[in-house]
């Protein structure tokens, strides 16, 4: 007897399981291939209905940009993008590897050592700052005199400064732009003599 219940009730699931995959299963299909008009599935939550045509328009004007300016698109100035999480993490990441570059080509040797005394300038809080130069005029600090003062230190001077500092133009673009990065990056940062 207790073979027979064992039998049932393994029949009895395996029925249970046939059923239920059959409700979920899949639409039968023509001879073809194709679904047939009437075996055309019913929309659930999970699949919802789409239309079977989706109807064309001819525009009778051109269509205005995002922006709400009937201007073309290509006139439109450029705005600048609010920086975001993902790019200030990027600009972390590429200070983090300008830093390797400053130790790797010698920069915190004269940049960030007490020994070398007001020798050269210190990078801390220079960007953004205004630079009194050697010809009488001012600069600010930005990235792209930081780029220029990289690849050709001697372009423009600083006032008090002798122009000992070699070009570094044999640099990568990258590397410089991972220099650039790290330089902006230093604040109220304290000098580290360590090899890294």
């Amino acid at each position: 007897m207790s073979r027979r219940m064992s039998w049932f009730g393994g029949s009895l699931a395996l029925l249970v399981v046939a059923a239920l995959l059959s409700a979920c299963g899949t639409q039968p299909t023509s001879t073809n291939g194709a679904a047939s008009p009437q075996e055309v599935p019913k929309a659930t939550a999970e699949q919802p209905a789409t239309p079977t045509e989706t109807p064309k328009t001819t525009p009778t004007q051109p269509t205005a940009p995002a922006t709400g300016s009937t201007k073309p698109t290509e006139e439109l100035p450029k705005a600048e993008a609010p920086k975001t999480v993902a790019a200030a993490s990027n600009d972390a990441q590429l200070a983090a590897k300008g830093k390797l570059v400053f130790v790797q080509v010698g920069c915190k040797t004269c940049h960030m050592n007490p020994a070398t005394g007001n020798m050269y300038p210190d990078l801390r809080g220079l960007y953004g700052s205004q630079r009194k130069l050697k010809d009488g005029s001012t600069v600010v600090a930005d990235e792209e005199y930081l780029r220029e003062s990289i690849v050709n230190p001697n372009a423009k001077l600083v006032a008090g400064y002798a122009p000992v500092m070699p070009p570094y133009n044999y640099l990568k673009e990258e590397q410089v732009q991972q220099l650039v990065a790290y330089i902006k990056s230093l604040k109220d940062e304290k000098p580290e003599y360590v090899k890294q």
